[in-house]
């Protein structure tokens, strides 16, 4: 949800250190530099507490794609959906569609409240009919249409 992606900065590590290249006694040597290590994090807090977190465009890049990558519900509405102001499919059918995506990949299916408030942070409204609750501006072929 939004509150975890306010706090949550992916920073890659694409170098490892060759075996025979590794300095097994580092922490060792990093003993006698503790204090200054110490005195390097609390300045670095102070200046986060002042003016916020800056992440580099390496982290920031990082997180989205990851976050892109981990939002299952967007994927489901590209892969399946049909999106259209004259669309409007009932709750049952959309949470059936999912589910049944979710289990194809083996995705976590969760709760139909957790897919519905997804999909209102995405902007789809609410529509109710004499019969049915749905959405609006969504929709879900029938079964024997979906893509392949």
């Amino acid at each position: 949800d939004e509150a975890i992606k306010r706090r949550f900065n992916l920073v890659t590590f694409t170098v490892t250190i060759p075996e025979d290249e590794r300095d097994i006694e580092l922490e060792a040597k990093l003993v006698p530099e503790w204090p200054g290590i110490l005195a390097w994090m609390v300045a670095g807090c102070l200046q986060w507490q002042r003016g916020g977190l800056s992440p580099p465009e390496a982290v920031t890049t990082a997180t989205k794609e990851y976050l892109d990558q981990e939002d299952t519900v967007s994927r489901w509405i590209e892969d399946v959906c049909i999106i259209g102001k004259n669309e409007e499919e009932t709750s049952k059918h959309l949470f059936s569609s999912w589910e049944t995506w979710c289990q194809e990949r083996g995705e976590y299916v969760g709760s139909s409240k957790r897919l519905f408030q997804k999909l209102e942070s995405l902007g789809y409204a609410h529509s109710r009919n004499e019969t049915a609750r749905g959405f609006v501006g969504i929709g879900v072929p029938k079964l024997s249409e979906r893509k392949a």
